[in-house]
């Protein structure tokens, strides 16, 4: 097994959620995250909520 511990997969999310903020950010919306929202659930890395914000310049 090439990642026993699940570190690699654990940086990728992070990167694939940096790339969903960036990415809501420029269509106008302000991303709330929420890192490890529920101990019941240690397979659930996040939640995103939207808020409407202003698009950048």
């Amino acid at each position: 097994m090439a990642d026993p511990d699940g570190r690699e997969m654990l940086i990728s999310c992070g990167a694939a959620l940096y790339n969903l903020r960036s990415s809501l950010r420029a269509l106008g919306y302000t991303p709330r995250v929420r890192l490890l929202p529920d101990p019941d659930r240690p397979h659930l890395l996040a939640d995103v909520d939207l808020e409407s914000g202003e698009r950048p310049d």
